[in-house]
């Protein structure tokens, strides 16, 4: 559910920092559908995997993502 939140992005020159310094330009990555703050490159399918939390998190507190959305994310968490 939480990746559903997530749209497809491509790495920009204003991405370049921190840990993803070396990536190729173009690269393909994920942002938050409702407010585009959030992104995300990640180097494999493993890794992607291993970040879901990241991402859920993320959406939790995304001030623009729909309560409703949020809300359903928060019980999904819960069972």
């Amino acid at each position: 559910f939480a990746l559903r939140q997530m749209q497809v992005c491509h790495f920009t020159e204003s991405d370049r920092y921190g840990r993803y310094k070396k990536r190729a330009s173009g690269s393909s990555g994920l942002t938050c559908k409702h407010c585009t703050d959030f992104r995300y490159f990640p180097t494999s399918e493993a890794a992607l995997s291993q970040s879901t939390e990241k991402i859920a998190e993320h959406v939790l507190d995304c001030k623009k993502c729909p309560f409703q959305t949020r809300d359903e994310l928060d019980e999904l968490q819960k069972s």
